[in-house]
């Protein structure tokens, strides 16, 4: 599975409808990294109440990662799955980087005695 995301928006994505547990009355946990076992960066959050990953992106966000969600249930059996999740540059306003000159400045200028 893989996602593209665009910056400056948030995304939810349900973890439940991903993963099933063929014995009866089990319930699964789930828990979310990255592929190389890092945490998940900031933006990137799981509600284990809802088992929902939300994803609030930012400008800073924009790249490529690798996530794993390991599903566990009650008797600690497991299986995980990764995809990748890509966010993209969206294109920002131009900003203000110079403040101009105030036009209500009066100008002075010194005149050379003659």
């Amino acid at each position: 599975m893989s996602k593209k995301l665009l910056e400056n928006e948030v995304y939810s994505y349900a973890l439940g409808n991903t993963f099933n547990d063929v014995d009866a009355g089990d319930s699964l946990t789930y828990t979310v990294t990255l592929v190389n076992g890092d945490p998940l960066p900031g933006f990137l959050t799981l509600d284990v109440g809802t088992a929902t990953l939300y994803c609030s992106l930012d400008y800073a966000s924009a790249g490529v990662y690798d996530v794993r969600i390991i599903a566990t249930d009650q008797s600690g059996a497991s299986t995980d799955d990764t995809f990748t999740i890509t966010v993209m540059n969206t294109n920002r306003a131009p900003e203000l980087v110079v403040t101009p000159m105030n036009p209500c400045t009066p100008w002075t200028r010194i005149l050379p005695l003659p």
